[in-house]
């Protein structure tokens, strides 16, 4: 197995490979602002990410919660990951700014595209595949039909 000394080309081209993914779903928001708002997701995936941000904003961890009408134990349900750094960070963060659900719900969900994209570039790049099908990898996971 050959290690690679310089990893300067892999991190940009996940960045890059992330940039890609924001800049269609831009493209998809801009065609339709409620794209990402739908079925699970405004039922019952994002008032409980809202439940989460309270929780975090009082200083509890949103580990129970008397609040959700979808489900009391937030740490039972792995969907909301209670425990996931990320999550919580992203949760936080996209709560701080005035956001309708829909636009609360494209914001989390390209975080997470973005993310989804540069890890599998990153990975297709530790199988040896070049950096423009690492690329194409990227993009056909971040991108399917089953992910939007």
């Amino acid at each position: 197995m050959k290690i690679r000394v310089n990893q300067w080309p892999d991190y940009l081209g996940a960045f890059s490979a992330g940039f890609i993914v924001v800049a269609f779903c831009l493209l998809l928001l801009w065609n339709n602002p409620l794209v990402f708002w739908n079925d699970d997701y405004e039922l019952s995936v994002l008032p409980v990410f809202a439940d989460v941000a309270r929780s975090w904003s009082e200083g509890h961890w949103p580990i129970l919660s008397p609040y959700s009408w979808v489900c009391g134990n937030l740490a039972g349900e792995f969907q909301y990951g209670t425990f996931s750094l990320f999550v919580n960070a992203a949760v936080v963060f996209i709560w701080k700014f005035p956001l309708t659900f829909p636009q609360q719900a494209a914001a989390l969900s390209i975080a997470h595209l973005f993310v989804l994209a540069m890890g599998t570039f990153l990975l297709a790049r530790d199988r040896q595949l070049s950096i423009p099908l690492s690329i194409f990898v990227a993009l056909v996971a971040a991108l399917n039909g089953w992910i939007i």
